[in-house]
């Protein structure tokens, strides 16, 4: 990227500004109108965020830039033990290992997981205490809201709540975890400690001066429910792949039951954990004729299938990606225990999938 005014010129140099795709946490794109220009939005996993701008003429171009990163960089977050393992949490493709001995090798921040909604549904408490961090994270403007990356940083020597979290943006306190959902988190977030890396979750901040020295704001934090930030078993990321965006729930037929006892003896919290699930489009023999079956298996191990007639509605998007040998993946949500488990994939319908992701598919199955 290159600084296109004086004011970004000051700051940044003269010379180009390189962002590595392995440092990106998220992206959006603001279409062109007649009049306003459009913009890539990017946030880096430091907290930094840019934008490139450009018009509609240039649209087609950045929606394409648009696609590529967004293919490259989609559940990068999500991978703490697919880099620099020595023993892996529940390697990809085999379904072994145990969680309690992940050692990565110490990189950058890790994104947790979001709540999949446009909302931030997480709270902080206490940024009265914090008033003057936040007044200058706020900056000059007397009322505002602001997306920002926030640190979740564990406090056990907290001399009032042992399993306190706190909660930070541009390296100073604002808040910290509810009393009551500080414990809930702590396992998610003592894996990440261990593996050296701080834990960052996007945030909104709100803001009203009430005098020059006096700000009253509210944080709030984009978190998947405690037991779901990290996944269990990730995506195989040396096999060309694609990651079906987060939707409606389908419920799994299990055919496996006890191989998800053993997945879930991995949690973080009892009874419920995040995985991935690869998709496959199989044919199964009936009395009269075949059907077409999608079944998910975690690892290398089958749990079960969809439905006939939701099989039949994800045929289309997974057809071609098999005959390419591409990998699809979905999100799957682990509920039970050693008696009795549950396994939904979220999945975006087919006719409901963001073009971005669309193209996506086509660019890699006709490369095929």
């Amino acid at each position: 990227m290159q600084p296109t005014n004086f004011f970004a010129g000051a700051t940044l140099g003269a010379s180009d500004l390189v962002v590595p795709v392995s440092g990106i946490a998220s992206i959006r794109l603001k279409n062109a109108g007649l009049v306003m220009r459009g913009r890539l939005e990017i946030w880096t996993r430091g907290g930094q965020r840019y934008q490139l701008h450009f018009t509609r003429e240039q649209q087609p171009g950045f929606e394409a830039l648009h696609a590529e990163l967004q293919a490259n960089i989609s559940h990068e977050s999500l991978r703490p033990h697919n880099v620099g393992m020595v023993e892996g949490p529940v390697t990809p493709g085999t379904g072994q290992g145990s969680r309690s001995h992940a050692h990565p090798m110490p990189q950058g921040p890790l994104v947790l997981r979001g709540s999949g909604s446009a909302y931030f549904p997480q709270e902080v408490v206490g940024e009265s205490f914090y008033g003057a961090h936040l007044s200058r994270v706020a900056g000059r403007e007397g009322e505002g809201e602001r997306e920002v990356f926030a640190e979740l940083r564990r406090e056990p020597s907290n001399r009032h709540d042992s399993n306190a979290v706190q909660v930070l943006i541009d390296e100073g306190v604002v808040g910290h975890l509810p009393r009551e959902d500080a414990p809930l988190y702590q396992p998610e977030l003592k894996a990440v400690e261990s593996w050296g890396r701080p834990a960052m979750c996007r945030a909104r901040l709100w803001w009203r001066r009430e005098s020059r020295r006096e700000v009253f704001a509210s944080v709030s934090l984009d978190l998947a429910r405690s037991g779901e930030l990290l996944p269990i078993v990730s995506p195989d990321t040396s096999v060309p792949h694609v990651i079906v965006p987060v939707g409606r729930s389908y419920q799994v037929k299990i055919d496996h039951p006890e191989v998800l006892a053993g997945l879930l003896a991995k949690a973080y919290l009892p009874g419920k954990a995040l995985a991935y699930a690869s998709l496959h489009l199989v044919e199964r023999a009936g009395p009269r004729s075949t059907t077409q079956i999608v079944v998910a298996r975690i690892g290398d191990v089958e749990i079960g299938g969809l439905s006939k007639q939701t099989s039949a509605k994800f045929a289309a998007l997974l057809a071609p990606l098999r005959d390419a040998q591409v990998t699809c993946y979905a999100e799957a949500s682990l509920t039970g225990n050693a008696i009795a488990a549950e396994v939904r994939v979220h999945l975006t319908m087919p006719e409901n999938l963001p073009p971005e992701f669309v193209r996506h598919v086509q660019v890699i199955t006709s490369q095929a």
